[in-house]
């Protein structure tokens, strides 16, 4: 998965390797000081980057307010911290159809950070990640039905998602796949031709 960027200034978001690309494409002077999308000023104070937040929050903007839930869940960028809005702030984003969202519920909820541990909850966030098209909640949800946790176990069922998402490029699945000897030969080359084709990488974990 590409490391991914969100541009407060107009809520683009673009991977790494987009926005240096298209800094190179641009007078050397200005590289990295505007954003490649609507050319606002990138070199901002923390103060600046709240307020532009805010106003992409006020536009229902979920990627702005999934940001601003993270901030109050762990207090940074000179947000209090306030695990009940972050809570509120992410079921609004995963709603508005931020994936990750629903996801960060889901793990705190299997983590207990700072929140009861609950395995109902994290089931409940992690199926509605997996609705928005999050591939690590699918592969989490995986694991949850190969080994029965909350739901019946179904190993044929985890293996047939895993698969779907390692085909989709997500590392995790192929090496949960490839280490537990949960595939064949002939199934190993249909997904790794998948998966070398959504990645561009090359690489054959049965080396």
């Amino acid at each position: 998965l590409k490391e991914m960027r969100y541009q407060p200034c107009c809520g683009v978001v673009y991977c790494n390797t987009c926005i240096f690309g298209s800094w190179a494409c641009k007078d050397p002077r200005e590289k990295g000081q505007l954003c490649p999308h609507c050319r606002a000023d990138n070199h901002t104070t923390k103060e600046t980057f709240i307020e532009r937040l805010n106003k992409r929050i006020e536009m229902n903007d979920s990627n702005a307010m999934h940001i601003m839930a993270c901030f109050h869940f762990s207090g940074r960028w000179g947000i209090p911290k306030n695990i009940q809005k972050a809570i509120i702030m992410w079921e609004d984003a995963g709603r508005e159809g931020c994936s990750q969202s629903f996801n960060a519920l889901a793990d705190m909820y299997r983590v207990g950070c700072d929140v009861k541990r609950d395995i109902t909850k994290t089931l409940k966030y992690t199926k509605l990640a997996v609705s928005k098209g999050n591939i690590m909640a699918t592969h989490n949800l995986a694991l949850y039905i190969f080994f029965g946790v909350g739901v019946k176990a179904n190993k044929e069922e985890a293996i047939r998602l895993w698969k779907s998402t390692a085909s989709n490029g997500f590392r995790p699945s192929l090496r949960t796949l490839v280490n537990n000897d949960l595939i064949s030969d002939d199934e190993y080359k249909k997904v790794m031709s998948a998966f070398r084709e959504n990645t561009k990488e090359d690489i054959d974990l049965k080396i």
